[in-house]
């Protein structure tokens, strides 16, 4: 058996090194190695980047939005130092905050500017990760009228640190009134990145119980970090369930999942997509060995006169076209590896000589191209290749058994 696959692995090397008369052969069977090598290095960059986006989503947007959020419904939250002690005594939660969410409108020239205003009980004592995206001159604790503005809000405001700004805060009772004109001082700026920058501020907590006619220990919501952000549907319902209080029981899935679905869909796209492609490019394998085949049936014939079993030439043309494939996938792995671990580098280096931005901070979460290659993608993908690359041997190496060699040599 081994020797069997020797021999055809030593004609298979034969045949390649081989100068074939037809040009268009080369063609194909060249055309079949840059393919599969195309396909694959693509598999492996489309799939950093969407691991990229996924970690930015969990490392990033996720540390500035509560994991799951109990919202007050009619009358507000009563004594909220109790309920968080009770909320964190779970083993689920990591952290528990109170929360006073407040809608605004900033004036901007002759327009106005939509602003959500949460009103947070320290900076650093949160659910969310604030003091990790402050501006270095920021002090830790709100007071009084202080206010920090997203990065973007303050760049489109023109204002900076210190001074004055007059926020109109919606009212909530049921009868409509006119909304409340608070006067806020900027202690700082935080910058995260994509659509908060641009709409969010925060305020102490005190304060918004003012401008909400809210008692000490009173606040309208309630936010948790978890320590398994994919379990937020589970972990809101299981907690939500034993409070006493009539709220809301929200989690970042129902409130921003689309975000995470839009990464997971478009990773199937890539896998089918360029599997696909893959696919297609080793349909020239097929071509490939279907010419080579016609090409040495006299030698074929001349094989089974000598006796060599029909199973070391069918293994002979299944080494030849894995060859094709085995080459494609190679330089293609290399090429999406090196690619996928630059190209955060290479996309910044692009954007800044030739001017160009790729992605709007203010339209997505972020505003760069993030990449974060996983061996196992690489991996995956290689299979995959390899996979298919041997599939389209099966069906021209088995044309062999059908060239009788009284006929091939009787025309000779």
């Amino acid at each position: 058996m081994k020797t069997g696959k020797a021999l055809s692995f030593f004609l298979a090397s034969r045949y390649q090194s081989e100068k074939r008369k037809s040009g268009f052969t080369n063609f194909v069977s060249a055309s079949s190695i840059w393919g599969i090598g195309l396909g694959v290095a693509v598999m492996i960059v489309g799939l950093s980047v969407m691991n990229g986006f996924e970690k930015e989503l969990k490392n990033r947007w996720l540390d500035m939005i509560p994991h799951v959020e109990f919202r007050a419904v009619d009358v507000p939250i009563r004594n909220w130092q109790q309920k968080v002690r009770q909320l964190e005594a779970d083993h689920t939660v990591l952290r528990a905050a109170p929360a006073i969410t407040l809608n605004g409108m900033l004036q901007q020239g002759a327009g106005f500017k939509p602003l959500q205003i949460t009103g947070i009980d320290a900076i650093d004592n949160h659910a969310i990760a604030l003091e990790k995206y402050l501006s270095p001159d920021v002090s830790h604790t709100l007071t009084g009228n202080q206010i920090i503005l997203g990065s973007q809000l303050a760049q489109d405001l023109h204002v900076d640190k210190g001074d004055t700004l007059v926020v109109l805060v919606a009212q909530t009772n049921q009868n409509f009134s006119t909304p409340k004109m608070v006067e806020f001082q900027i202690a700082g700026t935080f910058n995260i990145g994509g659509l908060l920058d641009h709409s969010a501020a925060f305020i102490s907590l005190v304060k918004a119980q003012e401008i909400r006619g809210l008692k000490p220990g009173e606040v309208t919501s309630l936010q948790l970090k978890i320590k398994d952000v994919f379990a937020a549907p589970q972990v809101s319902r299981m907690l939500g369930m034993n409070l006493q209080e009539y709220v809301y029981m929200l989690d970042w899935q129902r409130l921003h999942g689309h975000i995470y679905n839009d990464i997971q869909m478009v990773r199937f796209i890539i896998y089918l997509a360029l599997s696909l492609v893959i696919a297609v490019a080793c349909f020239n394998i097929v071509s490939t060995l279907v010419m080579i085949v016609r090409e040495k049936q006299s030698d074929i014939a001349i094989l089974k006169t000598m006796g060599i079993h029909h199973r070391v030439i069918n293994q002979t043309f299944v080494f030849y076209g894995l060859r094709n494939g085995l080459l494609g996938t190679c330089w293609g792995g290399i090429v999406g590896i090196l690619l996928a671990i630059y190209l955060p580098d290479m996309m910044h280096w692009i954007e800044s000589t030739f001017h160009l931005e790729f992605l709007d901070g203010s339209v997505y979460f972020i505003g760069f191209i993030p990449s974060d290659f996983q061996p196992m993608d690489a991996v995956v993908t290689v299979l995959i290749a390899l996979v298919i690359s041997f599939l389209a041997t099966m069906y021209p190496s088995r044309t062999v058994l059908k060239i009788d060699p009284a006929v091939v040599l009787g025309q000779k």
